[in-house]
C-alpha cells in the first residue's frame, strides 16, 4: 500500500514538473515549432503563392509628415497613422547627399566599364567567353563563388562582369581585388538603394499589397490579375535581370559587338571546375550534336549522380525555370528574346525566368532551343533567398556539401565528349501568370530599358502616371 501511494506521488511530482516547464516555456516564448514558409514559385495553385516579404499598411495618404528609424524598421506616420513596412537600411540611404553621391559613383563606373587585371591577361577578343554574375547584397556567398570561379580551368581566358543592384563597400572591395581573371563592374541604376522613398523604390504613398479595390482610390498603383499590388523587393530583380542582359548585349563596349558566348549567374552559385570545359566542349560538337541550339544550358536542380546522368545532354525547348543557373546565350538568342520585349515588359509575372519561360512557348521564333547537360556544373546553395525564408540560414554548411557532391562525382568530370540521351517533346505547357507585375509603372521601366531611353528625366514621367487619378483601377 504504502508502495503504491509512493508510486502516485511520484507520478503527481513528474507531471507538476512537466506542467512547469511547458508553462515557463511559452511564457519566455520559446518556440515550440519552427515553420519553414517556401515561397516556390515552380508548384502554384489556382492563384500564385504570395510574393510578399513583409507585411504592408493596408492604408495610406498622400501627404507624408515624418518618419524615423527603429532598429530594421522604418516607422511612418501619416495624417497620425503609424504606417510600418520593412526596409533594409543598407538599401535606404536616409542622407540625400550619401545618395546623390553614390549615384555619382554608380554613373562613373557604369561610363568607364572599366576592366580589372586587362594588362595581366591581355584585351578582350570578339570571341572571349563572358560570365555575367547578378550581385544583390550577400557577401558570404558571393565569396564563396569567387572561390569556386577561381577553380574553374580557363577562368583566366574570360571576362567576368559583376552586375550590381547595391551599392555596398565591402562587395566592391571584394571584386577589386579579384587577380584570377579579368573582372568589370556595373550598376544596376534603378535600384531601390537609389530610389528608396519614390519609385522604382517604395513610395510611402503606394498601396499596400493586400489594398481593397474600395481603398485604391486613396494610393499609388495598378493591382495585378490577383488584385494586389507591386512589391519594390521583387520588381527590381526581374528589372536588373532585363537592365543587364540588355547592357551586355547593348551597351557594353567590348560585348556589344562581341560573337561569343555568354554565361549567366548568380552569387549564390556553386562552380563545377570543369564549367568552361564543358561549355567549349558543346561549342565544339554543336553542329553535330544540335546545330539550331541556341540555348546552353550548364546547370539544374537535379541532385548530382554521375552513374546515371554521365556525360549527356538534353535537347528541349529551354525549360527556363528548371534550367535557370549557368544558361548560356549568344547574340542571336539575345535577339529573339528582344524581338519579344513587349510582352516580356506586359506579362503579370515579377520572376523573370517564368516570364522568359512564357516568351519561349509563346513568341520567340523559331522557339529557343536547348542543349542543356544532365550533370550540372551550376549549383545553387542560396536556399535562404527570394522565394524561400528560414530562421537560420547555413551557407557553409550549403558549400560544403556541393564540394562533397562534386568530389563524390570527380570520375564524370572534364569528359572528352557528350552525347545526346533523348530528344524531349516540345512542351505545350500553359504558362499561368504569378502576378506581382501589374504596375503600369514597372512596365514602363521596361519598356524604356528596352528602348534603351532610361534615365533620371524618364524616370519622373513614370512617378507621375498616377498623380492625376491615383490608382484608378
Amino acid at each position: 500500500m504504502k508502495r503504491q501511494l509512493k508510486l502516485r506521488w511520484m507520478k503527481w511530482c513528474v507531471l507538476l514538473l512537466l506542467l512547469t516547464w511547458i508553462m515557463e516555456t511559452v511564457h519566455n516564448g520559446m518556440e515550440l515549432f519552427i515553420v519553414t514558409t517556401t515561397y516556390s514559385n515552380h508548384s502554384r495553385g489556382t492563384e500564385p503563392l504570395p510574393h510578399r516579404l513583409s507585411p504592408r499598411p493596408t492604408q495610406r495618404d498622400v501627404s507624408l509628415r515624418s518618419s524615423r528609424f527603429q532598429g530594421d524598421k522604418e516607422i511612418i506616420k501619416v495624417n497620425d497613422i503609424k504606417l510600418s513596412h520593412t526596409i533594409d537600411q543598407s538599401e535606404a540611404l536616409l542622407s540625400e547627399e550619401e545618395v546623390n553621391n553614390v549615384k555619382q559613383k554608380v554613373k562613373q563606373a557604369n561610363d568607364d566599364q572599366l576592366i580589372l587585371n586587362q594588362e595581366t591577361f591581355g584585351p578582350i577578343l570578339p570571341n572571349t567567353t563572358v560570365l555575367v554574375v547578378q550581385v544583390h547584397k550577400r557577401l558570404e556567398n558571393l565569396r564563396y563563388l569567387l572561390e569556386t570561379m577561381k577553380a574553374v580551368t580557363g577562368i583566366n581566358e574570360t571576362l567576368v562582369i559583376f552586375s550590381h543592384d547595391l551599392w555596398d563597400p565591402a562587395i566592391n572591395a571584394l571584386v577589386r581585388n579579384i587577380k584570377d581573371f579579368r573582372a568589370m563592374q556595373m550598376f544596376f541604376p534603378f535600384s531601390i538603394q537609389l530610389h528608396a522613398h519614390t519609385f522604382p523604390g517604395i513610395d510611402p504613398r503606394d498601396c499596400a499589397r493586400n489594398t481593397s479595390r474600395q481603398s485604391s482610390g486613396k494610393c499609388l498603383g495598378h493591382p495585378d490579375t490577383y488584385g494586389h499590388y507591386r512589391e519594390a523587393p521583387l520588381t527590381q530583380i526581374k528589372h536588373h535581370w532585363w537592365w543587364k542582359i540588355h547592357r551586355v548585349f547593348e551597351e557594353v563596349r567590348v560585348t556589344r559587338e562581341s560573337a561569343g558566348w555568354v554565361v549567366f549567374l548568380e552569387e549564390d552559385h556553386y562552380l563545377a571546375p570543369d564549367l568552361l570545359h564543358v561549355l567549349h566542349r558543346l561549342l565544339r560538337d554543336k553542329d553535330t550534336l544540335c546545330r539550331h541550339c541556341q540555348v546552353i544550358a550548364l546547370g539544374n536542380y537535379n541532385k548530382l549522380n554521375g552513374f546515371l546522368q554521365r556525360n549527356t545532354v538534353t535537347i528541349s525547348d529551354w525549360l527556363v525555370t528548371t534550367h535557370n543557373l549557368g544558361y548560356s546565350l549568344n547574340r542571336n538568342a539575345w535577339n529573339l528574346i528582344k524581338e519579344c520585349r513587349e510582352l516580356f515588359c506586359t506579362f503579370d509575372d515579377y520572376n523573370w525566368d517564368w516570364t522568359l519561360y512564357k516568351l519561349v512557348l509563346y513568341c520567340t521564333r523559331p522557339r529557343l532551343t536547348m542543349l542543356g547537360v544532365s550533370l550540372s556544373r551550376v549549383l545553387h546553395v542560396g536556399s535562404c533567398g527570394t522565394h524561400t525564408k528560414r530562421n537560420a540560414c547555413d551557407t557553409k554548411s550549403e558549400v560544403q556539401s556541393a564540394a562533397k557532391s562534386y568530389h563524390a562525382n570527380a570520375h564524370w568530370l572534364f569528359p572528352a565528349s557528350l552525347q545526346v540521351l533523348n530528344k524531349a517533346a516540345i512542351s505545350v505547357k500553359l504558362v499561368k501568370p504569378n502576378g506581382g507585375w501589374g504596375d503600369h509603372r514597372d512596365q514602363e521601366l521596361c519598356r524604356a530599358i528596352a528602348n534603351n531611353t532610361t534615365a533620371e528625366d524618364s524616370l519622373l514621367s513614370l512617378k507621375s502616371i498616377y498623380q492625376d487619378k491615383i490608382a484608378v483601377t
